[in-house]
């Protein structure tokens, strides 16, 4: 993404994220049209603003390349009733087709893969994460679900054959915009919480591969190394700066249970962070769901009656209502 200062705003721009979090913006992912909003981001401290790059404009808008629209709509011409579509329109592929979707979510998620595996290696390696590669792939998530939202949802039905570490980072980060989307949160919180899900496990790559890889038969010492990870994570992320205490803390409470008996710190739930809470769960239901090199994954509707089972005692029951309800 593009970074400019407010001055050089154009109409015909996309801005997909300011350089200031908590500011209310409801311009994000469409085309400027006027600029009136300018001085009121000045006002409230921002100073630079982030432009969508092409590829993310292709994959937001594909309709301009289908000449459904101009460039500086957002929406196709209405259609009055007698003007229903044929039969042979609707045969034809058409760019909000299941099919389309799909082919849509397939590139975003792409792109968000080999990001999240470029971090991930960073880290087996010893060096610090690239969070800036974060942001964005946590921006183009949100931007994604806001604006196109079923594209957004089809991500979640790639089928993937890389590490199921990255997998799981993409997944959970996923599941948790989207939860975040049905309780209503503003864009910023939506920003954090697909970030915390993308780092939510960074600390498990700083253990012994075996530990996070063949969790099922450790030992008890090894079960309490891979117990670390959550507090790794949060000392590796702090250490790094320039990250919102929002996602720290989720990344050390994830593991943390309404009743008291998770872990790190046995915290109960009005103690645990709501964005913690969220993260929780959607790393719950892909952990069920998801292939494991030590099991098979259960089907989403086993997943669900699991969680259900869990209501209120590790999971906030409100919440879980919610995410049954994507």
């Amino acid at each position: 993404m593009k970074k400019i200062p407010l001055s050089e705003i154009q109409k015909g721009m996309i801005i997909s994220r300011l350089d200031k979090q908590g500011v209310h913006f409801p311009h994000y992912g469409q085309v400027i049209t006027n600029l009136d909003f300018i001085d009121n981001l000045r006002e409230q401290g921002v100073v630079h603003v982030y432009l969508a790059d092409e590829e993310t404009k292709q994959t937001l808008f594909p309709f301009e390349n289908f000449g459904l629209a101009k460039k500086d709509s957002l929406r196709p011409p209405c259609r009055k009733p007698e003007d229903e579509p044929t039969d042979d329109e609707n045969m034809r592929p058409g760019v909000f087709s299941p099919g389309n979707n799909l082919m849509f979510a397939r590139k975003i998620r792409q792109r968000a893969r080999n990001n999240v595996k470029s971090i991930f290696d960073r880290i087996i390696a010893g060096d610090k994460p690239d969070l800036d590669t974060a942001k964005s792939v946590a921006d183009e998530f949100v931007s994604t679900c806001l604006y196109k939202n079923e594209v957004f949802m089809n991500m979640l039905l790639v089928k993937e054959t890389l590490e199921c570490e990255v997998n799981h980072a993409i997944n959970v980060s996923i599941l948790s915009i989207a939860l975040g989307r049905r309780l209503g949160l503003p864009t910023y919180e939506l920003e954090n919480l697909g970030l915390a899900g993308l780092l939510h496990d960074v600390g498990m790559l700083t253990l012994p591969e075996y530990v996070y890889r063949e969790s099922s038969s450790l030992s008890d010492s090894e079960f309490k190394t891979l117990m670390s990870h959550s507090e790794k994570g949060f000392e590796m992320l702090k250490q790094c700066g320039g990250l919102n205490e929002t996602v720290l803390q989720a990344v050390l409470q994830h593991h943390e249970k309404a009743n008291g008996t998770g872990y790190p710190e046995g915290l109960l739930e009005r103690q645990i962070t709501k964005n913690a809470k969220i993260i929780s769960i959607a790393d719950t239901y892909d952990t069920i769901t998801s292939d494991r090199p030590y099991s098979k994954g259960r089907s989403p509707v086993q997943a669900i009656k699991m969680i259900f089972g869990w209501s209120g005692k590790h999971f906030n029951e409100t919440l879980v209502k919610f995410f049954v309800s994507l």
